[in-house]
């Protein structure tokens, strides 16, 4: 009877052991060291011979052990594994002697203990491990993605600077130079062939094009003059007689134009539709 009194005894201590373990993760988390000095601790108190017992934790070179803690005869080991590799050991050892057991002076369920917290160990590395790597990783990304809106700011100010100078350009190189040829070119069959290159030259370079080719790339580019020249208040005739097309022309691009952006079936109004868009944020003004 005595004998299973101390069996049950022992097991009450392992189990004892890796629960306290468990309070230690629960507790401390992701702070490993903590972790080991607890472990430290509780070692001594699962063994036969609790007085008498010190334990070396060996993590990745660093060294943990209990306050009295000496290399003696009486010891025994256990190999601590993370990710397939080991990484450290767990050494337990007696500072007197005491009788033969299983190994040593130690009997198998210690070794069995033994190696279960060693395994422990690994498992809970690994865990605390992995989030400082996620974490690193995720930095990493954040880092990258600034980075990346950075660049992409500085992209965007760069090509809206070039389009500025472009713009700036147009208006003041090559459409004067249009406007002379219009005039030496007046009442001839070439002055509304020229008008109309200065035109189309004009309305791509401006921020209406621009914008609704950005936000809008469905409409196709005869779409984008006709848009341009309701944004700048010409009535249907009128563009059609610009345009040298058919009035009725004009009114189906109109509701081509439409159908694209979204107005079919509304009571808005083209115009000021296009006059009220910010083709900055894409939204429409009321």
């Amino acid at each position: 009877m005595s004998q299973y009194k101390n069996l049950l005894e022992e097991r009450l201590k392992e189990l004892k052991c890796l629960f306290r373990i468990s309070e230690l993760v629960d507790y401390f988390e992701d702070d490993l060291e903590s972790i080991l000095q607890g472990i430290i601790k509780i070692i001594p108190e699962s063994w036969q011979y609790p007085d008498i017992t010190e334990v070396k934790v060996v993590l990745d070179g660093k060294s943990y052990v209990s306050p009295d803690y000496k290399e003696t005869a009486w010891i025994q080991r256990a190999k601590v594994k993370c990710n397939g590799m080991y990484i450290g050991e767990i050494s337990v050892c007696y500072t007197e002697k005491r009788d033969e057991q299983y190994e040593g002076p130690f009997l198998e369920d210690e070794r069995i203990l033994l190696n279960a917290v060693a395994e422990r160990l690994g498992r809970i590395t690994e865990r605390i491990r992995s989030k400082e790597l996620l974490k690193l990783e995720e930095e990493a990304l954040q880092k990258k993605n600034t980075a990346m809106v950075e660049v992409l700011s500085q992209v965007r100010t760069e090509n809206e600077e070039l389009a500025r100078r472009i713009h700036t350009n147009i208006d003041n190189i090559v459409v004067p130079i249009l406007e002379k040829l219009e005039k030496s070119l007046e009442n001839t069959v070439h002055e509304y062939s020229l008008r109309l290159a200065r035109q189309n030259l004009q309305e791509i370079v401006s921020p209406l094009y621009t914008g609704l080719s950005k936000d809008f790339s469905n409409l196709s580019p005869k779409e984008l003059q006709v848009c341009n020249m309701i944004y700048k208040g010409f009535a249907s005739k009128e563009i059609a007689q610009i345009r040298n097309v058919a009035p009725s022309t004009v009114n189906r691009h109109r509701e081509n134009i439409r159908r694209k952006l979204g107005l079919t079936n509304t009571k808005t109004n083209l115009e000021m539709f296009l006059q009220n868009y910010d083709f900055e944020s894409g939204i429409t003004g009321h």
